[in-house]
């Protein structure tokens, strides 16, 4: 997994690639995305892209990510959710989308990278 800042037509973009990781693994690089969330100046608003190819999200993973969204929904603007699959998968992202249109932070399901990086771009 890496968690790291990009760029795309000028714009900042958190990247957390969890591809091929186990639930228990994905759980395991919270710290280092909080490390990077830290870092964001007061008052400023983050487009999040969550790449998710390859991975079979237990319960718990679902949980802590639903506790994390609620966490961070004063800081994100968007995000993009690249890679999800099957039921188990679009559950989620039907259950993250929820809470973010509550929580005033846009999310969309894409197909690939460079899709998600043009709309969180735009």
């Amino acid at each position: 997994m890496s968690a790291e800042w990009i760029e795309h037509n000028g714009r900042r973009i958190l990247y957390l690639n969890y591809s091929g990781l186990s639930g228990a693994q994905c759980v395991d690089q919270f710290p280092q995305e909080d490390l990077l969330l830290a870092q964001v100046e007061s008052g400023k608003r983050v487009l999040l892209m969550l790449h998710t190819d390859g991975i079979k999200p237990p319960k718990e993973l679902a949980e802590s990510g639903r506790e994390r969204t609620d966490q961070y929904k004063k800081i994100l603007s968007k995000m993009a959710w690249v890679g999800i699959g099957g039921i188990v998968g679009r559950s989620i992202f039907t259950m993250v989308n929820a809470f973010s249109s509550r929580n005033q932070f846009k999310a969309k399901a894409f197909a690939n990278v460079l899709e998600a990086k043009k709309w969180l771009a735009s």
